[in-house]
């Protein structure tokens, strides 16, 4: 996960206590119990997986594209490839196949150290080099520019000015003509919503809330704080930071059962039921 500058500095000193070289964070979502009792309750399990895999494959296919049109340039410098917020590294094996190296940066140290374990597994299988840092964005060197950045699902999560300070950060990091894959939470309409989700016994609960309580859950124990972010308020992060929009795609639809009904909604601009969505920027 991700995290800004502009925080309040007491909040910020409570929850990112470095211990030695390492910063101190913990995601609130443990083991992603939330995460997986909603996929298990609301949508086909089966379905989820192929939907994610669906609109990887698609970035995948963006990512090659730039990365043979920059190839043709002659430039010669490795197509590099910065996973922020990468938990435990579940995507390096996807991202491996389109870079030539991985940087990745996990404040949570628990996700930290799988993500280690894991980077060294896909390293060692696919001969590239991956970095992961117990870190965020800031901790990154500040003069090192990425050919491509990889956000999943860490915007909805961080607190509204956080969000606008990553959208900057990662716009800073980028190469010129770089791309940015994030994906993140859906909502229709062109309002944001905001909710807590939490445990009431061992079900669930998802509690809609305002956008002053939202940034004051963040840092919060056993609360997962999440927005639900409209179309227009993520477009307009980016382009205020020079990013132009080349592709958006809905996924995870609560009453779809395959991926072929995902690409028929999405043919049509029909985004009603969908609760994610991935965003391809270019700088």
């Amino acid at each position: 996960m991700e995290i800004g500058n502009s925080w309040d500095p007491v909040i910020c000193r409570v929850l990112f206590k470095m211990k030695g070289n390492e910063m101190s964070y913990t995601y609130p979502d443990k083991d992603d119990r939330l995460t997986c009792q909603l996929i298990e309750k609301e949508f086909d399990g089966e379905y989820w997986a192929e939907s994610e895999a669906r609109v990887l494959e698609q970035a995948r296919e963006e990512l090659r594209a730039f990365k043979e049109k920059r190839n043709s340039s002659g430039k010669g410098i490795p197509f590099s490839v910065l996973d922020l917020g990468c938990g435990m590294g579940r995507l390096f094996s996807e991202e491996s196949m389109v870079a030539d190296e991985i940087t990745a940066a996990e404040p949570d140290a628990n996700r930290f150290s799988a993500a280690e374990n894991e980077g060294h597994r896909v390293s060692q299988s696919v001969n590239i080099p991956i970095t992961v840092i117990n870190g965020d964005a800031s901790s990154l060197p500040q003069d090192k520019k990425y050919s491509a950045v990889i956000s999943s699902h860490v915007l909805q999560h961080i607190t509204c000015n956080m969000a606008a300070d990553m959208m900057k950060k990662i716009a800073d990091l980028l190469e010129p003509e770089g791309i940015l894959v994030m994906t993140t939470t859906y909502t229709e309409g062109e309002e944001d919503r905001f909710f807590c989700e939490s445990w009431e016994g061992e079900s669930r609960k998802s509690e809609k809330i305002d956008r002053e309580r939202f940034d004051g859950l963040f840092g919060a124990d056993s609360v997962l704080p999440v927005r639900m972010f409209a179309e227009d308020s993520i477009v307009s992060m980016a382009e205020a930071e020079g990013m132009e929009l080349l592709r958006m795609s809905s996924y995870h639809y609560q009453n779809h059962h395959s991926i072929a009904e995902d690409e028929k909604a999405n043919l049509a601009g029909e985004y009603e039921g969908a609760r994610d969505a991935m965003y391809i920027f270019r700088r």
